[in-house]
């Protein structure tokens, strides 16, 4: 997951639409957040009784989105020390989360905003105090002959304002697909149409044109990656001609080394040139140099953008193979991927599949295998956009149905190692899907009477996993749910004056 400059937050921008056939694995995995439901009206109703008691609830009730708005990005920001949620969609702008609300008030539909507009990206610069938003289809477009595809927002999302020609010394820009920003030297960069590569130097108070793809409007950038040691140097995906880089802020752009192994006869918009669709492009967070791309066949690794013998290679192996929706039909295919997405640690990639719903992987090295190595984790045959992970773990999937979310993708402890910690606490479980087992951590800023329990779905207790006296400080337990079946389970602490509870999910 792309990090921005100076900030703590991250962001995350979706494929573009398309079609591939098939589906992935059943699983239990993510719950629907904006959108129709997926989970019985039982466990609906018993996490809202479950939960009532707790200012500090951790799961997130069912809530309203349009069914008819589909999700194709997120965006994470703090608003006064709340996470609010910004979700692109496909023609129907913009929806912002309210910090604390549920059912049909959690979210609000910005000001500023023209519909029909398609969302491409949502990029949070400038430390946080700006947003952009890229986009195409404005109907202010349609009539002001001055309307650009993008704005900008200084109040967290809730106002937008347009750019208009003159910010771009007249020249059109009537489409912005892809929004990054050096994390070296805080330069903006924005791909628009014909190819085009606008810069801005003082935080999107203005705008240059620096560049052009060489393929022009053929070329134009569906993602842009700027490195995040090396100050001009930034990466471009393009529809159909692979990996492109310029080392100058986008004034000069040359195909990547090794490109031609992302050139892959039958892929091809032109029998001519070959090439590759790249949806998207991301930086490993724990190795700055290793970058993946999210492409029309699969996902591509390079160990060291820096070598110049390096080469691309295939994160999943050919024989991946999936069940589609009638659970008994495999297919062997590279699935399309639209959105990569990694944990903080770098440690998990999260793969968002046209057709085949959302896959994981913890293994980076040699040949991957989807039954060994790739993992469906849930919303099997959905048309997922965007995955992403919030700066609390959890992890986000964009889809035509709405935005679903599973538990936090690594531990939620804040409080450094040997320091007691100020406020209760509980943490996501990890690894989450599990089986059988999984890790649970707990905070408690005072000694106190700890109960931490399982239940099912329908509020039956299926485990005591605490029970006593514990003191002050971090505390781990493990859950072991050999006898128990796949599916949605909620676990909750109560100490002190606290209730906390969230959600896991096991998958045998």
């Amino acid at each position: 997951m792309e990090k921005l400059p100076n900030q703590t937050k991250y962001e995350r921008r979706p494929g573009l639409p398309g079609s591939v056939v098939g589906g992935a694995p059943n699983m239990f995995s993510f719950y629907n957040v904006i959108g129709r439901s997926l989970r019985p009206a039982c466990l609906i109703a018993f996490l809202v009784t479950f939960m009532a008691s707790s200012a500090e609830a951790q799961v997130t009730s069912n809530i309203a989105f349009p069914d008819f708005a589909h999700a194709r990005s997120v965006v994470f920001i703090d608003d006064g020390g709340s996470e609010v949620q910004l979700v692109g969609t496909h023609s129907y702008g913009v929806y912002r989360s309210v910090p604390g609300a549920i059912g049909k008030n959690r979210w609000t539909d910005p000001s500023g905003l023209t519909n029909p507009l398609t969302v491409n990206d949502i990029a949070e610069v400038n430390s946080g105090a700006r947003l952009l938003l890229g986009a195409s289809g404005s109907g202010g477009q349609q009539t002001d002959t001055e309307a650009t595809g993008l704005f900008y927002s200084d109040d967290k999302g809730v106002t937008w304002t347009p750019y208009v020609k003159s910010n771009f010394d007249s020249l059109a820009v009537h489409t912005v697909q892809a929004i990054t920003q050096s994390p070296v030297d805080n330069v903006i960069f924005l791909s628009a149409d014909d190819g085009n590569i606008f810069i801005s130097t003082d935080g999107g108070a203005s705008w240059i044109f620096n560049g052009r793809l060489p393929g022009g409007s053929s070329q134009t950038p569906w993602t842009l990656l700027a490195h995040p040691t090396i100050a001009g140097t930034v990466y471009a995906g393009t529809p159909g001609y692979g990996v492109y880089v310029s080392a100058d802020h986008g004034g000069l752009w040359v195909a990547f080394t090794d490109n031609s192994s992302l050139l892959t006869p039958g892929l091809t918009p032109n029998t001519s040139t070959g090439g590759n669709y790249v949806f998207d492009l991301e930086m490993n967070p724990a190795s700055p140099n290793e970058m993946y791309a999210g492409t029309a066949s699969g996902v591509w690794k390079f160990d060291d953008v820096t070598s110049a013998t390096g080469a691309w290679a295939r994160v999943a192996a050919a024989d991946s193979s999936f069940t589609l929706d009638d659970a008994v039909t495999v297919v062997n295919v590279y699935p399309e991927v639209r959105s990569l997405a990694f944990d903080a640690a770098g440690t998990t990639l999260y793969m968002a599949t046209w057709g085949f719903g959302v896959l994981t992987t913890t293994e980076f090295a040699g040949t991957i295998t989807a039954n060994t190595g790739i993992t469906g984790i849930g919303l099997r045959g959905q048309e997922v956009s965007v995955v992403a992970v919030s700066p609390s773990g959890t992890v986000f999937a964009g889809t035509n149905g709405g935005v679903f979310e599973v538990g936090a993708a690594s531990s939620t402890s804040t409080t450094p190692e040997g320091e007691t910690p100020v406020s209760y606490a509980l943490g996501q479980n990890y690894p989450n899907p599990f089986n059988p087992s999984t890790a649970i951590s707990f905070e408690l800023p005072a000694g106190a009477d700890v109960s931490l329990a399982v239940f099912d779905v329908l509020g039956r207790q299926v485990a005591q996993l605490a029970s006593g006296t514990y003191p002050a400080g971090s505390h781990s337990v493990t859950f072991d749910a050999s006898g128990l079946q796949s599916g949605l389970y909620i676990y909750r602490l109560d100490a002190g004056d606290q209730s906390i509870a969230r959600t896991m999910t096991l998958v045998k």
